[in-house]
């Protein structure tokens, strides 16, 4: 099998080498999805959400068992401790 190399960076680098902490662009939408990594997506966004950066975030979060709902837990956190406010919208049907 051919391997290829990739660039992964955090949202808060990715805003950093564009001097967006300085420009401080208004960035009106952040979609998430992300299957299961949503709190390394937060984690690596803390920098750009707690400086109100991005107005509102989208993401899809599982919580159909106890284990899942202690994983969302950190990001979460992080999120309030942002000032953002969390709202929950459907649940989920399952198959």
């Amino acid at each position: 099998k051919k391997s290829t190399a990739l660039r992964v960076l955090t949202l808060d680098n990715f805003a950093r080498e564009r001097g967006w902490f300085e420009s401080r662009p208004d960035i009106a939408i952040l979609k998430v999805d992300v299957e299961g990594m949503e709190y390394t997506v937060i984690e690596g966004a803390r920098e750009l959400l707690q400086a109100h950066l991005v107005r509102n975030i989208f993401m899809e979060i599982s919580a159909r068992n106890d284990r899942e709902k202690e994983m969302n837990k950190p990001g979460l956190i992080i999120l309030k401790k942002a000032g953002y406010r969390l709202h929950k919208v459907g649940g989920w049907m399952g198959p």
